[in-house]
């Protein structure tokens, strides 16, 4: 697998969008017996790793990402960022990030001089973000379809 080549070969991309399909059949399996453990193996080899159920849909995700081409990291949301990485993370300028975690808006804890934010916080802030972005957007649209719409 493309783990740190910086690109996903086309046989991986491949392989990665029939087990996608595979994992969603898994995922729904996994959802009627969440206690299961799921048995990972190498074709031809009587080795395997147990794994836990759990994992289904971070696999998933994974997956998808690679069949798209899209070289995948894990990064676990419980690290905390400073508010310059923060500001790296949303590609805002920093003094807008200290000011969206003085509003609130961005949650952090520390000292006021040295604020720490959760990454799962930043993330959450950026969804959050794209949501009203989208909504903004279909707004929009649908105005511009109902002044068509009344146009002579």
């Amino acid at each position: 697998m493309a783990a740190f080549t910086g690109s996903v070969s086309e046989q991986d991309r491949k392989v990665a969008a029939d087990s996608a399909g595979q994992m969603q059949d898994l995922a729904v399996a996994v959802g009627a017996a969440p206690q299961r453990t799921l048995r990972l193996s190498v074709e031809g080899s009587n080795q395997y790793v147990a794994l836990p159920s759990g994992i289904v849909p971070l696999l998933n995700v994974l997956l998808r990402g690679m069949a798209e081409g899209k070289l995948m990291h894990l990064i676990p949301a419980d690290i905390t960022l400073t508010t310059q990485q923060a500001a790296e993370v949303l590609q805002l300028h920093h003094p807008y990030v200290l000011t969206l975690v003085q509003r609130g808006e961005i949650k952090s804890e520390g000292s006021d001089e040295q604020p720490r934010i959760f990454l799962s916080e930043v993330l959450k802030y950026h969804y959050d973000v794209q949501l009203k972005r989208r909504s903004l957007v279909d707004e929009i649209y649908r105005l511009g379809q109902e002044m068509e719409s009344e146009a002579p």
